[in-house]
């Protein structure tokens, strides 16, 4: 590069004045970050900090799709000791809502760190500083990731987008002495030291600068001797916004001038050439000028006119609007929604209101509960007709198990009473036959025996006292019960005894006394309650009812848009009225001054001789010299460095699709703490 290039150092040095205010803005307040986003995020860098982001923004607002997102967008970078990203979150994210952060998988980051840490001249792993002493450097590095191809001088070229990468911490003045810092600054309060790094990674390459015209920073090194490690951390902000408003003043743009310069040339000779014309043209001019004032004459006069009946037009719109207003009031309240009167102002937030808070809905669901209470009566009689009829039938049951149970028990003890007796004579005669044996007579002998006769009774009851007999007894019983035969006589006598009178009246007075009953009172109250609730709610859930809802909401949308349709043109009307008002009010003060005008075109004709000398010595002695110096001194450093500029203003954004920020992206990085 030649002589040219050194002029640029003027543009390195006034970047880093600019880096040294931005970096002291941002010891003072976190980077110009808002305090509420930076300190949220350094308090919720934790798995729940994305629920409580949309929290902490509920307030803001975003802007539509297809507008530039307005304001600041921030991008906060948490990373471990040595830079590795381990999230990253954006504002624009944060006020729109969005439950989102990213990895170092998924980040798509401009700038990639590097911190590595040595202790007296040896490399040390963060984690194995704590309590050590002796001199401590600590060295940022930056990979600059966004560029883009660019023809510059007639050759395609890589441009990075340049930033601004600053760090800053503050150490304490009891452990760290002697701290000092590449391309920055230190400060000492006395009890603390606060330290500040720049570097413009990417820069360098951009500007094809070698290190022998100019040095441009590239990382940050901040050294200091410690006592007793305990901690250190660090933030780093990375902004190009910077790049994209210095520009150099119009001495320094020649690529410019260099592509004017020629114009310049022919544009010069053509008009001192048409100096003639220029005479000739002024003295139409002059005539135009008075025909104009005429024109100027009826024009004011016709606005005026227009000017004059501007009022009636509005307050007849106005009329016509308020009119339509009422009708829709009415409209309204007529169909059950009964909501004041629509008035300019409110109709809009009104009908809103109207369809938000589901008034269609509620109509259809206040006349389906109406028209199911109608029938109220008939629903509770036909609940009291079932509730009666179970009822009733409970009582026949429950009579006729009770007269069951005691036929049962007659029948039992009857075939019992006949299985016992049978048991007991084929236990008498085996027992005769035994004592007649053991006697030697005849059985016939032995019952008329007394004495026998004794001894076969007792033996008798002996045995039908066992719990043998006793157990065959209720067996033979059991089987007895269970014939076909015994339970048709039970069913018999079941029937017979249901029929009688006195069963029958006992099953009528259970009945009505059952009826009668605030238990089955009870139950009718509730049935009849869950009768009509199962009703309104199949009702309201029914296509037709639902189909009113969404018509009577379509209603009050097409009502809104047709009075927002007129108020567009009421609007326009009061636009259109405004307008003629300045208008005419312009055109009087035009037509006031149009005779200055015309002495002002003579002036310029009767001046026009003096401009034609002028350009000649101008061309003379400036654009030659001028010439002269852009051809010397243009050796493609301008173009090269509005190419930066531009590559730099083409990355206004991180998070938001493409859309601009209105004040572009920042990146604030947070290198977790050493300790």
């Amino acid at each position: 590069m030649k002589k040219t290039g050194k002029k640029f150092t003027a543009i390195i040095v006034s970047l880093a004045v600019v880096a040294g205010s931005t970096i002291g803005a941002f010891a003072a307040e976190k980077a110009g970050v808002t305090n509420e986003y930076i300190s949220y995020a350094e308090e919720k860098e934790d798995a729940s900090v994305e629920t409580t982001v949309e929290e902490a923004v509920s307030e803001n607002t975003v802007a539509a799709p297809d507008e530039d997102v307005s304001g600041d967008e921030v991008v906060y970078v948490f990373t471990d000791s040595n830079g590795s990203v381990e999230k990253v979150m954006d504002s624009i994210w944060i006020k729109d809502g969005e439950d989102k952060t990213q990895t170092e998988a998924d980040a798509d980051l401009p700038l990639t760190v590097s911190v590595k840490y040595s202790l007296d001249g040896k490399e040390v792993a963060p984690d194995a500083l704590t309590g050590k002493s002796g001199h401590l450097k600590a060295e940022v590095s930056f990979t600059n990731n966004r560029y883009e191809y660019k023809e510059i001088n007639g050759n395609e070229e890589k441009i990075y987008v340049p930033f601004l990468a600053s760090a800053v911490t503050a150490l304490d003045g009891e452990k760290y002495s002697n701290v000092t810092v590449s391309n920055g600054r230190v400060i000492n309060d006395g009890a603390r030291y606060a330290v500040v790094g720049v570097a413009l990674p990417g820069l360098k390459e951009d500007l094809d600068i070698s290190a022998n015209e100019v040095e441009i920073p590239e990382s940050i090194t901040i050294e200091a001797d410690v006592e007793n490690f305990e901690e250190f951390g660090m933030y780093l902000l990375v902004t190009n916004s910077v790049f994209n408003e210095i520009d150099i003043d119009t001495t320094e743009k020649m690529d410019e001038l260099r592509e004017d310069l020629g114009k310049i040339d022919d544009a010069m000779e053509a008009l001192m050439n048409g100096s003639d014309e220029l005479y000739n043209g002024l003295g139409k001019l002059l005539d135009g000028a008075n025909k104009f004032n005429d024109g100027m004459n009826q024009l004011s006069g016709g606005l005026n006119t227009l000017d004059s009946n501007s009022a009636a037009l509005v307050d007849g719109s106005r009329q016509v609007f308020n009119t339509l207003l009422a009708t829709a009031s009415e409209q309204l309240k007529a169909s059950g929604i009964n909501v004041g009167n629509l008035t300019i102002d409110n109709y809009d937030s009104v009908l809103a209101s109207v369809v938000s808070e589901g008034y269609a809905k509620k109509l259809a669901y206040s006349t389906v509960e109406a028209k199911v209470k109608e029938n109220e009566g008939t629903i509770r009689n036909a609940v009291t007709d079932a509730v009666n009829a179970q009822v009733e039938s409970g009582v026949e049951d429950a009579v006729r198990a009770g007269v069951e149970e005691k036929v049962t028990a007659a029948v039992r003890a009857n075939v019992e009473a006949q299985v016992s007796a049978a048991v007991e004579s084929n236990v008498k005669n085996q027992v005769a036959d035994a004592v007649a044996g053991q006697l030697g007579i005849s059985v016939e002998d032995a019952l008329a025996s007394p004495e026998a006769s004794a001894m076969i009774d007792q033996t008798v009851a002996a045995k039908m006292a066992s719990d043998e007999v006793k157990a065959m007894i209720t067996a033979q019983t059991d089987a007895q019960m269970a014939s076909d035969a015994v339970k048709a006589t039970i069913n018999a006598k079941v029937e017979e005894q249901m029929a009688t009178p006195e069963v029958q009246a006992l099953i009528e007075s259970t009945k009505a006394s059952k009826l009668s009953s605030d238990e089955v009172k009870g139950i009718i109250d509730a049935k009849t309650q869950e009768t009509v609730n199962a009703k309104i709610s199949e009702y309201e859930n029914s296509a037709e009812v639902q189909a009113q809802i969404s018509a009577g909401d379509k209603k009050i949308l097409d009502l809104k848009a047709s009075l927002d349709s007129y108020n567009t043109y009421y609007q326009g009307v009061i636009a259109y009225t405004n307008g003629v008002s300045k208008a005419n009010a312009g055109a009087k003060e035009l037509n006031k001054n149009m005779p200055e005008l015309v002495k002002g075109i003579q002036a310029l004709k009767d001046g026009e001789k003096k401009l034609s000398d002028g350009l000649t010595q101008f061309n003379d002695e400036g654009v030659a010299k001028l010439n002269d110096l852009v051809n010397n001194t243009l050796e493609g450093m301008v173009e090269r460095f509005n190419t930066v500029k531009e590559v730099s203003r083409d990355y206004a954004s991180y998070g938001t699709d493409g859309k601009e920020t209105k004040d572009g992206v920042r990146f604030v990085y947070k290198i977790k703490t050493v300790k």
